[in-house]
């Protein structure tokens, strides 16, 4: 798997990582609750409960993500746009710095020659240490995620 990290400093997110699994493989590990437990926040001691998605239009979802001392982190929201398989906007709210506020991520996936590349989007946010709380988490689950489709066979 390689990350790369782009776009501006400023308060969005914006990041790819390329995979070694079809697109329809990176989809299913990025849509369907059951996976997602499986890869999302999983390291450190972090466990991922709770995860419920509607794949719907307006449909809902639902991440709680506990880490190895503190609260849960509670991640809601709606899916806006749904085109399986390669695209899925939803809004996003979290807990994580005490952040109660809106964001929107984009996720795209496209085929490269032997794999997927994923896209992400995530923002606007309020302030760049916001952002950087983000950044963190989606590089460590982006990297979650790699190693999960390198070893699971589903």
């Amino acid at each position: 798997m390689e990350i790369e990290t782009g776009g501006p400093d400023g308060p969005v997110v914006s990041l790819s990582a390329t995979f070694a699994a079809p697109v329809s493989r990176v989809w299913a590990a990025w849509t369907d609750p059951e996976q997602i437990a499986r890869w999302f926040f999983a390291s450190d001691g972090y466990s991922t409960n709770n995860v419920t998605s509607d794949l719907a239009e307006l449909g809902r979802f639902t991440i709680d993500v506990r880490p190895p001392e503190g609260d849960v982190t509670e991640i809601r929201g709606f899916h806006i746009e749904v085109s399986p398989p390669d695209r899925l906007i939803s809004t996003w709210r979290g807990t994580m710095s005490d952040e109660q506020y809106w964001t929107l991520v984009d996720v795209r996936i496209e085929p490269l020659d032997g794999g997927a590349r994923l896209s992400l989007v995530h923002g606007m946010f309020e302030c760049d240490s916001d952002r950087a709380l983000h950044e963190q988490a989606w590089l460590s689950s982006l990297q979650s995620l790699g190693n999960y489709l390198e070893t699971s066979s589903r």
